[in-house]
């Protein structure tokens, strides 16, 4: 079995890295058991087996979505603050301060 070129394997795969962590993963795979998809494998050399059923279309691989963007977390602290300045703000006109008598008898 000759494994292909990363080359060929970047027609499948445009990012290296990524080919790079789908050939790994596949290779772990079938290096803790798992069949491989294609005829004749060696099971010796779990990341040639892997790069030959990635060039022969046998594997794909899903892109997951990240978190959430930062903007919306910022979005959350700025409506925390406003709901925090709002009740301090009722607090303080609660304790209007009191006329002193005293500070006017002494003129």
């Amino acid at each position: 079995m000759t494994y292909p070129t990363i080359d060929e394997l970047l027609k499948r795969i445009n990012n290296r890295f990524l080919l790079a962590n789908v050939i790994a993963e596949r290779a772990k795979e079938i290096s803790n058991g798992s069949l491989p998809y294609i005829e004749n494998a060696d099971f010796s050399q779990p990341i040639k087996v892997a790069m030959e059923e990635l060039k022969e279309g046998k594997i794909t691989y899903k892109i997951l979505e990240g978190p959430p963007k930062k903007q919306e977390k910022t979005k959350d602290i700025e409506e925390f603050w406003t709901t925090r300045e709002t009740i301090s703000l009722e607090k303080e006109e609660k304790k209007k301060p009191k006329k002193s008598k005293s500070s006017s008898k002494k003129k």
